[in-house]
């Protein structure tokens, strides 16, 4: 696999981050084939990029997040690909009237194709690692939608 290949494969990893954080779906659905698996936490999702889209939707219950992705590695050719990468998310959620701050550790494998010309996600797992709870005070009012462009 060449870099521009990985590079594309990366950024079609961080095009989802992106899309979680923003809530953009639209986003999110073109990380996806058609045909796409997941598991989240054990939890099979799928087949088809609607229905996990679907269950990312009612899933994403916090009032924002941001996730940061690090340590991907990558392997394939041209036409296949297999990823690994370790993931901060932070997610600002009410709780008891309050916000507070869950921070996960997560584990991400993933398996892309090409198709229609472009890298997308065929089976992800998503694997917690750990998580943590504590209080937040609310230092900016920020909108979701307001980190949608780059």
């Amino acid at each position: 696999m060449d870099e521009k290949d990985k590079e594309r494969v990366r950024q079609r990893l961080y095009d989802y981050a992106r899309a979680i954080d923003a809530r953009d779906f639209e986003l999110l659905a073109e990380c996806f084939t058609a045909d796409a698996r997941a598991s989240y936490g054990g939890q099979d999702v799928g087949p088809g990029r609607e229905a996990i889209v679907d269950f990312l939707r009612g899933a994403l219950t916090s009032r924002s997040s941001m996730h940061l992705l690090a340590n991907i590695q990558i392997e394939g050719d041209g036409q296949r690909a297999r990823t690994t990468c370790e993931t901060i998310a932070y997610h600002v959620e009410e709780a008891d009237g309050s916000s507070r701050l869950t921070t996960r550790g997560l584990h991400y494998t993933d398996s892309l194709v090409v198709e229609d010309g472009e890298w997308r996600i065929v089976e992800r797992k998503h694997i917690g690692v750990w998580m943590t709870h504590q209080p937040v005070q609310d230092l900016l009012q920020a909108d979701a939608n307001q980190w949608s462009q780059p």
